[in-house]
């Protein structure tokens, strides 16, 4: 299906759906969102964009829109939400925080636009303890009202489907340090969003990635602080790691870290399982990476966690974790 307006996952995207999965960009990557935040209160001459936030920071949603048709789309809503980071069956209502109140916008015809998505949201210290390192889980929905409206607005329950649907979209990615040294563990907190309990079994996968990192990951990467990059390495795909001996590259690490996935509700990595029906609609749940033994200086270890149904199909969105091994 192909739409009159969608969010775009990258700058090859068409807007066509289903969005194949061997294409480079993921749907739980697109790069049509992102997290603006405001270093000085209610100064708005200064921000920084990103995919995380802090405590005391005020925070709102980027949501990039392409109109693909000549004509001007008229009265563009968006719904934008933030989610502790997870993987799993993500629905509004089990949000961190809303950005609704972005007013109706007109998208002139074969153009591309970024939306600052209101109300400005400030994190406590709870909120943040929700989160890895400030990292949220961003998902949005676009629709337009009135005569030739396309799209709709999402229920409180109701899924969010980037795979099928362009008019929305997520990005769902963590990264993470850990420190170089022999026997390196890392713990991630993160919250697992149940389907509906039952009958049906499922399980919690985690696959490992070895390709290397495409726009949306090397958007994140470079935003830390100890990552060095120009603007032709960028477009080359290679960034270096600061360190005390001087810039390391930043490499894919291809040797599998052992993953293990706590959770008093969940029995662990790739065992089959069912939902209580009145399971609650999050749940806590630690993954525990090991790393190689001495993983060397600047590699960097990826992987997709996600919920699949016992017939094999992905439930909701997963998520990516990286951990760069770091000083």
């Amino acid at each position: 299906m192909t739409d009159n307006f969608y969010i775009p996952m990258d700058g090859d995207d068409s807007g066509a759906r289903p969005w194949p999965d061997t294409n480079t960009t993921k749907f739980w990557d697109n790069n049509g969102l992102w997290i603006r935040t405001f270093p000085v209160p209610g100064d708005r001459s200064r921000h920084d964009d990103g995919n995380t936030t802090r405590v005391g920071l005020e925070t709102l949603v980027m949501v990039r829109v392409t109109n693909k048709v000549d004509a001007l789309i008229k009265n563009l809503r968006i719904q934008a939400y933030l989610f502790p980071p997870g993987f799993g069956a993500m629905t509004p209502s089990a949000k961190q925080a809303v950005f609704d109140l972005a007013p109706p916008r007109d998208i002139p015809g074969q153009s591309t636009v970024e939306i600052e998505v209101p109300p400005t949201w400030t994190p406590g210290e709870p909120d943040y303890q929700k989160t890895s390192g400030g990292h949220f889980c961003i998902a949005a929905n676009i629709y337009t009202l009135g005569q030739g409206s396309e799209g709709k607005l999402l229920g409180a329950d109701e899924l969010f489907e980037p795979v099928t649907n362009a008019h929305h979209a997520q990005r769902n990615i963590i990264l993470k340090e850990a420190q170089h040294g022999s026997g390196t563990s890392s713990k991630v907190p993160t919250t697992q969003y149940p389907p509906p309990g039952g009958d049906t079994m499922f399980r919690v996968s985690a696959e490992h990635v070895t390709t290397k990192p495409g726009e949306g990951r090397l958007a994140m990467l470079v935003h830390h602080p100890r990552v060095v990059s120009t603007e032709a390495g960028i477009a080359r795909g290679e960034i270096s790691l600061s360190t005390s001996g001087g810039p390391v590259p930043i490499t894919v690490g291809t040797e599998p870290p052992a993953i293990t996935l706590r959770s008093d509700l969940i029995p662990g990595l790739d065992t089959l399982f069912s939902f209580a029906p009145d399971r609650p609609d999050r749940i806590d749940t630690d993954l525990v990476v090991d790393l190689p033994k001495d993983a060397p200086l600047g590699s960097l270890h990826t992987f997709d966690i996600a919920l699949w149904s016992e017939r094999g199909d992905m439930v909701g969105c997963p998520l990516r974790l990286m951990i760069l091994v770091t000083e």
